[in-house]
């Protein structure tokens, strides 16, 4: 077993296709980490795999990643989503492991499924990008996610995600959590914020131009609201940024100077 790499599963040669270059930016910022694909795609020609495991029987749905996790030859794995794409690199994730058995984020949409005896303050957390150790706490955490998922489809088909399962799951386990912040996990498709002198490491969400939105996103070091044009949310065009959205960050960044000098004015008059 390897002490720490990148783990992908995708089921169906579209996801297989966005895993690999997904993987190709993982090599570009870490050259020597290890990834792992599961897949039901015969014959892979990619080197950015450096391990293939085989799925049987797919789905072709969210449930087919939640076994393979407990499959994983790593002790620290990082799980990331066919549509993610490394913008910078990312190997301090794996010191939080020494702390914690898992990180994840919080899903920026949050479908809000209704789950039985779970606080709303313990809100959903995206399942698109998860780091965690390979320990028993974990495989059992796996099986009953895997569990919750399965019934929760026999009562209701129309459940999009594995989400909320998750959320059931984690919040009955004995895992020790904690929350990514969005840099790690940066959902593309709906407005996000970047605290200053944060980078974003990590992009999520399908787009054909994964660089010029990790450019234009990390452009400035200074506290950044990220707001995606119509054009950008239509799958068939792409904007960077709207005007509007270009207005509110330069207005945000006017704010904050402003409340200095608010706050500097302030102290010069009671020094008087």
């Amino acid at each position: 077993m390897h002490s720490r790499g990148v783990l992908y599963v995708a089921t169906g040669e579209q996801y297989l296709n966005e895993a690999v270059i997904s993987a190709q930016s993982v090599k570009a910022c870490m050259p020597q980490m290890h990834i792992t694909v599961f897949t039901d795609q015969p014959g892979i020609n990619s080197a950015c795999f450096d391990e293939i495991g085989i799925i049987e029987n797919p789905q072709y749905s969210y449930i087919d990643k939640i076994q393979p996790l407990k499959k994983s030859p790593y002790e620290r794995t990082l799980f990331l989503d066919s549509d993610t794409y490394i913008c910078d690199p990312c190997e301090e994730l794996f010191e939080l492991l020494d702390r914690f058995d898992l990180a994840a984020a919080h899903d920026t949409w949050r479908l809000g499924y209704s789950v039985p005896n779970c606080p709303d303050s313990f809100i959903e957390f995206n399942t698109g990008v998860i780091l965690y150790q390979q320990n028993q706490k974990f495989k059992k955490f796996i099986d009953r996610w895997h569990l919750d998922y399965k019934n929760q489809l026999k009562k209701d088909m129309t459940v999009s995600n594995d989400q909320s399962a998750f959320r059931k799951a984690l919040y009955n386990s004995s895992l020790s959590l904690y929350v990514l912040p969005s840099e790690y996990n940066y959902t593309i498709w709906f407005p996000g914020f970047v605290g200053a002198c944060g980078k974003v490491k990590i992009l999520h969400g399908r787009n054909n131009r994964f660089i010029q939105t990790a450019n234009w996103i990390n452009a400035s070091p200074e506290a950044r609201v990220f707001i995606p044009s119509t054009a950008f949310l239509n799958k068939s065009s792409f904007n960077i940024l709207s005007p509007r959205g270009q207005l509110l960050i330069r207005g945000f960044s006017k704010v904050i100077s402003a409340k200095k000098k608010i706050r500097s004015l302030s102290r010069f008059r009671k020094s008087e």
